[in-house]
């Protein structure tokens, strides 16, 4: 991700992020907010969080594209839930190294999901 970041890669960018057929197939089936007596279309959640997703992700290009970063260690503020098949990790900190050599702590994206041993952005959205 910040090798793609410096490189201002938007379309690796893009692509580290869950997909519409990754939320629809993995994600979806899983939340509450899928089952029928909620009345939420997947449509509508699918637009939403991939809207917001992509606006946050267009702010952080903004903002960082073309900085080199070396990553330290990744940690999670916020509470973890685990479904049946993954775990989503929220708010998402990195411990990173700048060009100048010193440490900060930078916020790139929201939350991870977790399948498998493999991870992928859920969203660019911070919250």
């Amino acid at each position: 991700m910040l090798d793609a970041l410096a490189a201002n890669d938007v379309e690796r960018l893009a692509a580290l992020a869950l997909s519409e057929t990754e939320f629809r197939t993995v994600v979806w089936p899983e939340l509450p907010s899928s089952r029928p007596e909620r009345g939420l279309p997947f449509e509508y959640a699918w637009g939403d969080l991939h809207q917001k997703s992509n606006n946050a992700l267009r702010r952080l290009i903004a903002r960082e594209a073309g900085r080199r970063y070396h990553l330290l260690a990744v940690e999670f503020d916020g509470e973890s839930t685990t479904y049946e098949t993954y775990t989503v990790h929220r708010d998402s900190r990195l411990l990173i190294r700048g060009e100048d050599g010193a440490e900060e702590q930078v916020r790139l994206f929201g939350s991870i999901l977790e399948r498998g041993g493999e991870f992928k952005l859920f969203s660019y959205v911070v919250d």
